[in-house]
């Protein structure tokens, strides 16, 4: 709304109070406009931060994949496991665990193998080639397991095998256990 006025005319208190209104409106419509653009500029950069972030992992896991293949391919089944694991740390992908998987194979790891190409099939990715694979390294490596099944008394008293986690009576499950000798303290 514009208000026109002869020059030289007098301003009269019904003009000044319009158009002090007019002036409070317009900024309180500026004011309204900024607020909702700063809301909007922030809400951008919350959307955006973490996709830079998550390019910026994404990129890291690649190369730590890349790593890891030409660390496997050299035959340092060790630092590959490393970088295949750091990669899936930062970018989690079944097929990241086949490699991770093959690793703990070379390393002669059969159950940590097991335990990788298993969740990798729960996962319903991967080609059927890629699928049937793991499937015959898991029959391979089902070889070189077994099952130690134990009756311990008292309740509660505990077990550790191979210097690894105690478990308490009554223990329910086999504990499956590459094939060989291992050691089995009673606490």
């Amino acid at each position: 709304m514009t208000t026109q006025r002869r020059a030289g005319a007098p301003v009269h208190s019904s003009h000044v109070a319009r158009l002090t209104r007019l002036v409070r409106a317009r900024a309180s419509m500026l004011a309204s406009m900024l607020a909702c653009l700063l809301t909007c500029t922030l809400a951008l950069l919350c959307v955006s931060a973490p996709a830079f972030a998550q390019e910026d992992d994404k990129a890291r896991a690649k190369q730590h994949f890349g790593e890891g293949v030409s660390s496997y391919e050299a035959g340092h089944y060790e630092q590959a496991l490393s970088s295949f694991q750091e990669a899936y740390r930062l970018k989690p992908h079944p097929l990241v665990r086949v490699n991770i998987a093959n690793c703990y194979d070379r390393l002669d790891r059969p159950v940590a193998a097991i335990f990788h190409f298993e969740l990798f099939l729960e996962s319903k990715e991967g080609s059927p080639a890629q699928r049937a694979e793991v499937k015959n390294a898991l029959k391979e490596l089902h070889k070189r397991v077994g099952k130690l099944t134990l009756n311990v008394s008292p309740d509660g008293a505990r077990v550790t095998v191979d210097e690894g986690e105690a478990r308490r009576a009554p223990i329910m499950e086999a504990i499956v256990l590459k094939v060989g000798e291992h050691k089995l303290v009673a606490h």
